[in-house]
């Protein structure tokens, strides 16, 4: 008998035109991920939002490490490329994937951005 595998779940996650958060992903059954970022990409970094409910109130991930609290997140994230979703987001029910500058401000997408999102369990 082989090892035991643990499932990959594969997720289009989108932001829409003129917005800079994705629709909410729920998180509690993974343990690992990454996300690929499309061909186009308005330039922004890539950052994370948390909240206990799908419909609540989403605030972001910071780095604990850090004495500041600065956000998690991916700076100048490019287009075409993949990075992990890091450990700690995976202690949320639900997060968004988050289009932001350097001082924590929403940057909205030129148009829509389909994200893909893969999560393994």
């Amino acid at each position: 008998m082989g090892a035991p595998t643990r499932a990959t779940k594969e997720l289009k996650v989108t932001i829409a035109a003129g917005a800079a958060e994705s629709g909410a992903i729920h998180m509690a059954e993974y343990a690992a991920g990454i996300v690929i970022l499309p061909a186009a990409w308005t330039e922004a970094d890539l950052g994370l939002k948390v909240c206990g409910s799908a419909e609540g109130t989403f605030v972001p991930l910071k780095d604990l490490l850090n004495a500041y609290g600065t956000d998690v997140s991916v700076d100048g994230a490019a287009a075409s490329a993949a990075y992990p979703l890091p450990l700690m987001a995976f202690a949320a029910p639900y997060i968004k994937l988050w289009s932001h500058d350097g001082s924590g401000n929403g940057v909205n997408q030129d148009s829509a951005r389909t994200l893909i999102v893969f999560l393994k369990a």
